[in-house]
């Protein structure tokens, strides 16, 4: 008999600290809707692309659409969102 495949909804942030020499911080939340339980992940790095490295190393998926939703003065990103789900 064939086990159920259970769905895991990943929700990530990439925030941009402003301050010179500042890093990114990606904050990942996971949570099953079969039997609730969550976790969370924080890491920060010297730029966007070693997060967005480290996000799809702990979801397992090769490509994620991010969303820019902050820029600083100078219309440079300062933060990015992606939500999406996985069957495991």
């Amino acid at each position: 008999m064939a086990t159920k495949r259970q769905a895991i909804i990943w929700k990530v942030v990439l925030t941009k600290n402003t301050n010179p020499g500042g890093a990114w911080l990606a904050q990942a939340t996971s949570s099953t809707i079969e039997d609730g339980q969550t976790g969370e992940y924080f890491e920060a790095f010297s730029n966007a692309s070693a997060a967005k490295r480290w996000v799809k190393a702990q979801t397992g998926r090769k490509t994620i659409s991010w969303v820019e939703s902050g820029e600083d003065a100078k219309g440079k990103p300062t933060a990015f969102n992606a939500g999406y789900e996985v069957k495991v």
